[in-house]
């Protein structure tokens, strides 16, 4: 009995969030300044592509980009809109809203399965 609960809360827990989950984790980890957590839920390639010239130079590396996405960390909430998953590709389009009263309509962000969860990027 004590391994069937054990084996049922291990699943339970290893089971893998969706691709909508893991946007709001993401957005919400760069809002609070938690650059390393979010920079967790990137794929290999969306990885990559921060540490190249283009997102040092352009953007101040993943720091500087989140900081500008994020407005300085003022968003308030993230509202799901729609989420299409196809085979181990997913589009997640959510609303973000900000403290100033803006908000972000239609953002939409690329989600792929790999190393057995949802990652951000391609």
């Amino acid at each position: 009995m004590a391994v069937l609960l054990l084996a049922v809360v291990v699943a339970a827990v290893m089971r893998p969030s969706s691709p909508t989950a893991v946007v709001k984790s993401f957005y919400m980890a760069a809002n609070d300044g938690k650059y390393s957590e979010a920079v967790g839920m990137l794929s290999k390639n969306a990885k990559d592509n921060f540490k190249g010239s283009l997102g040092q130079i352009t953007f101040g590396g993943f720091k500087g980009t989140m900081d500008i996405i994020t407005k300085h960390g003022s968003i308030t909430s993230i509202e799901p809109v729609s989420e299409a998953i196809r085979g181990e590709g997913a589009t997640v389009v959510v609303t973000i809203h900000f403290k100033d009263g803006s908000k972000r309509e239609k953002d939409k962000t690329s989600v792929i399965w790999e190393d057995g969860r949802w990652r951000i990027g391609q």
